[in-house]
């Protein structure tokens, strides 16, 4: 027991001593010094918002409109564009021949004949269809033929240069004959006689647009003469003599051709 006791008292003094010894031997731990106390109030401020950045210049945005040349409208109409009225004057000459085709009892002399012929037109332009009016007088050298007509043509444009092909009739009006042309008996002046009748054929022109709104061209136009003569009244006292009475008592007639050729300036909006 004693034996026992000792043993005991032995081991429990040697396990003392071995825990000194490695307290001995283990490093000594660094002393912390506690930093001076003092009292921190932290204020929690709330968040301001970012400032706002100016946006970036950005480089200046160019569209650009690409426009495709319609090449075959430009050949059609030269760049001039459309116009829907038309303005021009004409000057030429003039051939007739009154009875060419037939006469009644006509009993006018100097049918034939050349002179200058002067005319204005105007009208509307509907696309390649013109519609218009003229007025021209055909000054023959025994007598005027005035002639007031409508007209229309077809319009074919290339480039700067227009051709049409058309129609042109109305009323025809002769007047101012000469003695040369009427022969009546003593008594009676050219001024009695009065010719009217109607006139109608085709016409072809050529017309160069010099710009947009001015053209220069070329008229040609071929017409027939229906023409009529009413007789001639008689005056107070006047008798007719023979080989005369047709004239007075009667009416004439004939069918005539002609043609004119015209050059003229226009003006186009």
């Amino acid at each position: 027991m004693r034996l026992f006791f000792a043993a005991a008292t032995s081991g429990f003094l040697l396990t003392l001593a071995t825990g000194a010894s490695a307290q001995d031997l283990a490093p000594t731990p660094a002393t912390e010094t506690p930093a001076a106390s003092a009292e921190t109030t932290t204020v929690v401020e709330p968040a301001q918002p970012a400032a706002a950045q100016p946006a970036a210049a950005q480089p200046a945005v160019r569209t650009v409109v690409v426009k495709e040349r319609d090449t075959a409208a430009e050949i059609q109409n030269g760049g001039l564009g459309w116009e829907w009225v038309y303005l021009n004057a004409d000057v030429g000459v003039a051939y007739t021949d009154l009875v060419s085709l037939r006469a009644s009892n006509w009993q006018l002399q100097d049918n034939s004949a050349t002179g200058p012929a002067f005319g204005i037109g105007a009208g509307v332009r509907l696309l390649f269809l013109t519609l218009g009016l003229r007025g021209r007088d055909l000054a023959f050298p025994t007598f005027n033929m005035w002639e007031t007509d409508l007209e229309a043509a077809l319009h074919f444009r290339i480039w700067r240069v227009d051709m049409a092909i058309g129609g042109r009739g109305g009323y025809a009006f002769l007047g101012s004959f000469s003695a040369e042309s009427v022969q009546t008996s003593s008594g009676s002046t050219p001024s009695d006689v009065t010719v009217h009748g109607w006139n109608v054929g085709p016409t072809f022109d050529v017309d160069v647009y010099l710009s947009k709104r001015i053209s220069v061209g070329v008229d040609a136009n071929a017409e027939f003469l229906f023409l009529q003569r009413p007789p001639i009244a008689l005056k107070s006292g006047q008798t007719v003599p023979n080989g005369f009475e047709g004239l007075y008592a009667n009416s004439g007639s004939s069918v005539g051709a002609g043609f004119v050729g015209m050059t003229h300036l226009g003006v186009h909006f």
